[in-house]
């Protein structure tokens, strides 16, 4: 029978994904402008003890303004804590679609170990077919194209272990970056093995003729 390569649609999973990432970028952005504002108290700090000594009528406006800023980078860093708690917590509601998504890679996957293993065998029985039948048609069969179908045919089966090796050693995507390329990769195998069966096909229909 037709084996199947479908693979399928993950594009609510994906659009979970972006937004994750979205997230990510988010609080780095947030860490960069603690940081910037960590400096500034810090210089203004180093200010404060040059003034000291140089400039004591102008130390009490210094302190105000050191004081200043770390009231707003309180404010700042209360405010998108806040945020940054709101998201995880849509993150850990919706874990399980997370776990769903990983699920379904797995079992892509062993959807693909199948239909690699259905070819293989199509193969190899097609391979004893012609060397059974070459015998008695002998002077009608060509030898230099059994010789060919048999170097497409070897081609054809050093792949598909090579892919088989492939998704048996594949790990599970472990985050949702990795799961996201998994996604590619499953795709991309899919669509080749499609591809490899039309060969095998054109394959028997070639040495049926002969």
């Amino acid at each position: 029978g037709q084996i199947s390569t479908t693979t399928p649609t993950l594009e609510p999973l994906e659009n979970n994904l972006t937004a994750t990432n979205l997230l990510l970028l988010k609080q780095t952005t947030i860490e960069e402008e603690l940081l910037k504002r960590q400096q500034q108290i810090d210089e203004l700090r180093i200010q404060v003890e040059k003034l000291k000594q140089l400039e004591p009528e102008n130390l009490m406006e210094l302190k105000q303004n050191n004081q200043k800023l770390r009231l707003e980078q309180q404010k700042y860093l209360h405010q998108h804590l806040r945020e940054i708690e709101d998201e995880q917590i849509w993150l850990s509601e919706n874990r399980h679609l997370f776990q769903t998504h990983s699920d379904l890679i797995f079992n892509n996957k062993q959807q693909t170990l199948m239909n690699i293993k259905l070819l293989e065998q199509h193969l190899n029985n097609e391979c004893i077919r012609i060397s059974q039948d070459y015998p008695s048609r002998a002077n009608e069969f060509q030898q230099q194209h059994l010789y060919q179908y048999y170097y497409d045919s070897s081609d054809a089966e050093a792949w598909l272990g090579e892919q088989e090796l492939y998704m048996m050693s594949e790990e599970h995507g472990k985050d949702e970056l990795t799961t996201q390329a998994s996604i590619r990769k499953q795709q991309a195998i899919d669509q080749t093995i499609e591809d490899y069966s039309h060969v095998l096909h054109e394959l028997n229909d070639r040495a049926k003729i002969y």
